[in-house]
């Protein structure tokens, strides 16, 4: 009877370093897909908040709404009352010609939670 010089198969050794490798790569892929999605709903907010603030900025600049005080400060009608706005003034060189900042800044607590729109306003 002849013994065989070589079987074929892998051993449990070569299987568990091919799991090794594929449990790294699934868990990288991951952590990419939830990258995605947050910097998704990051990208979401921050073009929410941009709309809103030209919206309000557009109805300051046309008169439809009155301009406010300097420091003035609301929220936003629903569906957006995650959303709130500030107004800063502040001086020019040329006479009742004042810079505009209005903010809109969100809940989520980081610095870039918030969008800064300027413009020109005579008051």
């Amino acid at each position: 009877m002849k013994l065989p010089s070589h079987e074929s198969g892998l051993t449990l050794l070569e299987v568990m370093v091919a799991m090794s490798i594929a449990a790294i790569a699934l868990t990288t892929l991951l952590s990419l897909s939830i990258q995605t999605v947050r910097t998704g709903e990051r990208v979401e907010r921050t073009t929410e908040a941009v709309l809103l603030a030209q919206g309000l900025m557009a109805r300051f600049e046309s008169g439809a709404a009155p301009l406010p005080d300097n420091g003035a400060q609301g929220v936003f009608a629903p569906p957006s009352e995650a959303f709130r706005w500030l107004v800063n003034y502040s001086a020019t060189p040329l006479s009742g010609l004042e810079q505009l900042a209005l903010t809109v800044s969100w809940e989520g607590g980081s610095p870039e939670a918030a969008v800064v729109l300027d413009s020109y306003v005579f008051r």
